[in-house]
C-alpha cells in the first residue's frame, strides 16, 4: 500500500501526462480502498461457496444504500473527486468488520455441531 502511495505519482505523470496533478488524499484512500477489496474478498468467496449468501445480499443492500448518500455528502464538503473512493472505503470498512465476525460464528458453529456429533 505504501509503495503505491510513494511510485503512483510518477507513473501517471509518465502515463497520463507531466501536468496530470492527483490530489494526494486520493491516492492515499485508493491504497486503503484495495486492501480493504483484498480482505474481504476472502470472506466473500467463503460465504459464495458455503452457500451462506445472507450476510453477503443484507451487506450489498446496505452498500449500495449508503453509497450514493455517501458520496453526495462528501462532494458537499469538498472532498471533490475523493468522494466516491472515499464513500466505497467507508462501504468496505463495513464489510471488513462484519464478514470476519460472521464467518467466525460459522466455524464456530460448525465445530460445536462436530463435537456434538462425536459425543
Amino acid at each position: 500500500m505504501l509503495i503505491f502511495v510513494v511510485i503512483a505519482k510518477p507513473v501517471m505523470k509518465l502515463w497520463i501526462s507531466k501536468d496530470f496533478i492527483v490530489p494526494h488524499f486520493l491516492l492515499i484512500t485508493i491504497a486503503i480502498m484495495t486492501s480493504l477489496r483484498i480482505f474481504t474478498t476472502f470472506y466473500s468467496y467463503f460465504f459464495n461457496g458455503i452457500g451462506h449468501l445472507k450476510t453477503y445480499i443484507l451487506l450489498l443492500i446496505i452498500s449500495v444504500l449508503l453509497k450514493i448518500p455517501l458520496s453526495y455528502l462528501f462532494v458537499k464538503l469538498d472532498y471533490g473527486i475523493s468522494s466516491v473512493a472515499l464513500s466505497s472505503t467507508l462501504c468496505l470498512l463495513i464489510w471488513s468488520i462484519v464478514q470476519p465476525l460472521e464467518a467466525h460464528k460459522i466455524v464456530s458453529n460448525l465445530k460445536n455441531d462436530e463435537q456434538t456429533n462425536i459425543q
